[in-house]
């Protein structure tokens, strides 16, 4: 009598989740995504962007190095690689590319327009 009242036991406590507990799980995760990802775009567009702006202050800072040692303007950045002040033409991180500044009052600028007003408006060269 005891040896069928244990099998009924080990049978009727089987381990496992039912499939109520597997949804309010999935659910759980959800909603925890839906919080998380927006911000961590957030923080990667945000990276992008600072980085593309030391990218541009280096540029000014090396291109006025180069006016200071070789007596005139950079045609390009091409030039400055050309002179040994950079390895290869600095690159946007967000896929942008650099414009020399036109005139002496004006910096370097990104073809990403959101990337020129992170500081308040376009870079430009202190003198």
């Amino acid at each position: 009598m005891k040896i069928k009242s244990i099998k009924k036991i080990v049978r009727n406590t089987r381990s496992g989740f039912t499939l109520i507990e597997i949804m309010i799980v999935v659910a759980i995760i959800g909603m925890l995504m839906m919080i998380a990802v927006p911000n961590v775009v957030k923080a990667r567009k945000s990276a992008q962007a600072n980085s593309c702006m030391a990218n541009m202050k280096n540029i000014d800072q090396t291109i006025e190095l180069y006016k200071l040692e070789q007596k005139a303007t950079p045609a390009d950045l091409n030039a400055l690689v050309t002179a040994g002040y950079f390895k290869q033409v600095p690159s946007c991180p967000a896929g942008g590319t650099y414009t020399m500044p036109v005139d002496e009052n004006s910096g370097v600028t990104c073809s990403i327009d959101e990337h020129n007003q992170v500081a308040g408006a376009t870079t430009t060269t202190q003198q």
